[in-house]
């Protein structure tokens, strides 16, 4: 039952943009910036949907999808609202998929930007549940934590 509602809520992630999907109140965000067509966002997208990685997800973030075509606003840490373009700008993202992970304070702690592997992918999402941000850099704690 578990695998089919982290399915359904992921399935919405993939239905349009600036759309936020949370099981839980408080979960941590991911901010993931995609265009219509890009290849590495379509297969990001069929990895999002894998059970392993949606149970991963499940109940612990929430994944707000935007795509570049549009200029949505963004509310980040405090009041601080940024515009697609802005908040591109701001986190040097040069191309998609891109997925930005925030803590509970929505302050952004790790960026990814390119293709992701499913195991990078979990990594990305144990160092940002575990507070690896804390204390490690992404590179560092990932050497050490494999």
């Amino acid at each position: 039952m578990k695998s089919i509602l982290s399915f359904l809520a992921l399935l919405a992630l993939f239905a349009g943009a600036s759309e936020s999907h949370s099981a839980t109140q408080g979960a941590l965000r991911i901010l993931y910036i995609k265009q219509a067509d890009c290849v590495y966002c379509n297969e990001l997208d069929k990895t999002l949907q894998s059970s392993l990685i949606s149970e991963k997800l499940f109940g612990r973030f929430s994944i707000e999808s935007y795509d570049l075509s549009t200029d949505a606003s963004i509310r980040l840490s405090g009041q601080q609202e940024l515009t697609l373009s802005e908040l591109v700008s701001e986190f040097r993202i040069v191309g998609t998929p891109a997925l930005i992970f925030m803590n509970a304070e929505q302050e952004p702690v790790l960026v990814r930007q390119g293709r992701q592997q499913k195991d990078d992918l979990i990594a990305a999402i144990d160092y940002v549940e575990t507070h690896g941000y804390e204390s490690l850099p992404f590179g560092v704690w990932l050497r050490i934590h494999q």
